[in-house]
């Protein structure tokens, strides 16, 4: 494991829900959540639950991605659903897409949980691929969207939506290179 590849001697890991830190009252320095806030069924109690434990002048640093990333995919993925007569299914993927907050929506889960936003960064960066093949195969990608689109859709429409949506993208990717 991780720990024990870079002989790490002063590291415990716990699984637990993030709605549920299993620490007593102010007495973590730093959390840190790396693109998960986005993927909390209930956000306001995680950040309830973060300022419990956090200690006076506690630091709760996050990455996110926010909503309108991966744009043009997006815009593929609803004319796939739309191209094959699958209209009705295109508001589960827009609120799939939507669930992730703007600034401003996230800064409100700072602010409305006794937290005070001292700065943000904006970056962005791009991830290129092949092919919609490649894209659709990736480990970064099956770990962090391909489970959620499966969970969207009925499971015997699956097969037509994804085998659609790869043809798509491979079209867009020999355009587009």
């Amino acid at each position: 494991d991780l720990i024990t590849n870079y002989g790490y001697t002063n590291v415990e890991l716990i699984e637990t829900s993030a709605e549920k830190i299993p620490f007593d009252n102010e007495t973590i320095d730093l959390i840190v959540s790396n693109l998960g806030i986005n993927n909390f069924d209930k956000p306001g109690v995680v950040f309830k639950e973060c300022s419990r434990v956090l200690k006076p002048n506690g630091k709760l640093a996050i990455t996110s991605n926010l909503n309108g990333h991966w744009k043009e995919f997006y815009q593929l993925f609803y004319a796939t659903l739309e191209q094959i007569g699958k209209q009705h299914l295109i508001s589960l993927l827009k609120k799939d897409e939507e669930h992730r907050g703007s600034i401003e929506t996230v800064s409100k889960l700072f602010t409305n949980n006794g937290f005070k936003v001292i700065r943000h960064f904006e970056e962005s960066f791009e991830m290129k691929f092949v092919d919609g093949t490649a894209f659709l195969n990736h480990h970064f990608v099956k770990l962090g969207w391909v489970t959620t689109w499966i969970g969207l859709f009925p499971k015997e429409e699956l097969q037509e939506i994804f085998s659609v949506l790869e043809q798509n993208l491979n079209d867009f990717s020999t355009k587009n290179n």
